[in-house]
């Protein structure tokens, strides 16, 4: 039977990325102090489970091991169907916005018919 002290621990970090100038960028607020950065997202994805590493050894003099939960890939995926799902939600929003709005406006027709503006 494993001491306490040999027992395997494990804990997850939530990571964020974001895109700023041509930089991806990956932090945390489960981790203050980690922050990766390159211009290819693949080797900064990757680069994260390094600082994490670091980050372990030099605040709590610990060794651990890091594993990415998911591949790069499936990373992305992710990423690119919230992001659709947030801007379909966004025009969802904004159209149902217009449906009930009394803002009247102009609509302008073929050229010779006549414009009109609805009451």
């Amino acid at each position: 039977m494993p001491k306490p002290r040999d027992m395997i621990e494990a804990t997850e970090i939530n990571v964020d990325r974001t895109a700023q100038d041509g930089w991806y960028v990956y932090t945390s607020k489960d981790m203050p102090g980690l922050l990766v950065a390159n211009k290819d997202d693949k080797l900064a994805y990757n680069d994260v489970v390094l600082s994490v590493r670091k980050l372990y050894k030099l605040d709590y003099g610990v060794d651990v091991t890091v594993v990415h939960h998911i591949t790069h890939e499936e990373f992305v995926r992710r990423r690119r169907l919230e992001m659709r799902q947030r801007a379909e939600f966004a025009v969802k929003e904004r159209t149902e916005h217009l449906m009930r709005s009394t803002e009247k406006f102009i609509v302008i027709a073929e050229a010779g018919a006549r414009a009109f503006q609805p009451a």
